[in-house]
């Protein structure tokens, strides 16, 4: 069985100030051995679009990337800066993302296997 660990940092930074830290760690048992992750970047053309899951039939966990120089906004109240990523849990129903500009945007994905 395949199990999906996620680490993370987050650290605020300021010259007169002890840096503030915390730190994740969690593990997660997937149930689905045979489906590969689906990773792609994905051009986002039209203002509102719903992230393309591939071949990944039951979808967990999906991690999403920024690679634009525009905020983009997730599932309709989410803010995801240029740069920054994000992962959400899916229930197997579409992730709408939505761009403010007319300039083509794109997002790097990972989609994990429930």
């Amino acid at each position: 069985m395949y199990k999906l660990s996620v680490v993370e940092f987050i650290n605020r930074m300021h010259p007169q100030e002890p840096l503030f830290g915390i730190e994740c760690n969690s593990v997660f048992e997937l149930e689905d051995d045979d489906e590969q992750v689906y990773s792609r970047t994905q051009p986002l053309k039209e203002s509102s679009s719903s992230i393309d899951f591939g071949w990944v039939e039951n979808p967990g966990m999906v991690h999403i990337e920024n690679r634009s120089k525009h905020e983009l906004k997730v599932t309709g109240f989410f803010k995801l800066p240029p740069g920054a990523s994000m992962r959400v849990w899916s229930n197997g129903e579409s992730i709408p993302i939505e761009k403010d500009t007319d300039e083509d945007c794109k997002i790097l994905v990972h989609v994990f296997p429930r």
